[in-house]
């Protein structure tokens, strides 16, 4: 759908739910209660994770709505039915280490949906990350699919993506300074292990598919 405004900033091919209701609450607001800062027709949003993003507004409201419906349209993304059912709370642990999360290379990505969960299955595979993370794919014990949505499915074959932060040696540059002096020793596991993990229950909102990352424990079973 191509939009009758021009919009001076990429929007993602495919955006999260989050991103979109982020990013249309953020235009509605400046353009119901006037944040917006004006020179001519020209329009730059106020304080907030956009500031700096200027787009044409002729000064009138049956226009400032057109906008607004063009704007969501173009970035809205039909919520994942299944997540809508999905209670992680079920799976709520208490010990995991917030220190983790200052470890996360690029955290913007990541949307929590939990602060800690504990969940068991198998080990599918596991990978090393340019990064530095090691990166497993878990294939969940039943009772436990909630946790998964559809992008898990066809992506990582119904499976939860699962990161242990800077447990690797770190061969990206931008994301060396998140392992700065920290080596993991949470144990990497191996393919065909049974476990129970517990971290943070997040959805990757660059790939769509729900994680748990970073990690803060990991028990053999």
């Amino acid at each position: 759908m191509a939009s009758a405004f021009p919009l001076p900033f990429p929007l993602p091919s495919s955006p999260s739910p989050l991103y979109a209701d982020r990013l249309c609450s953020r235009f509605r607001v400046a353009v119901l209660l006037g944040d917006t800062h004006s020179s001519g027709d020209t329009h730059s949003f106020g304080p907030h994770p956009f500031s700096g993003m200027r787009v044409r507004i002729p000064d009138a409201p049956l226009v400032s709505i057109l906008m607004l419906t063009s704007v969501c349209a173009l970035c809205a993304a039909p919520v994942d039915a299944q997540a809508q059912k999905s209670d992680p709370s079920r799976f709520a642990a208490t010990d995991c280490d917030p220190s983790m999360g200052t470890h996360v290379y690029s955290p913007k990505r990541l949307q929590q949906l939990a602060a800690c969960i504990s969940v068991t299955g198998t080990v599918l595979e596991s990978t090393p990350d340019d990064d530095g993370d090691q990166h497993f794919l878990l294939k969940l014990d039943p009772g436990q699919d909630e946790l998964v949505n559809k992008r898990n499915k066809k992506k990582k074959d119904g499976a939860l993506v699962v990161e242990i932060v800077c447990a690797n040696p770190t061969k990206m540059k931008k994301a060396r300074a998140a392992c700065s002096g920290f080596t993991n020793s949470i144990p990497l596991p191996q393919p065909g292990w049974r476990v129970r993990v517990t971290g943070t229950y997040v959805i990757d909102s660059h790939n769509g598919w729900t994680e748990l990352h970073p990690v803060s424990k990991l028990q053999k079973m």
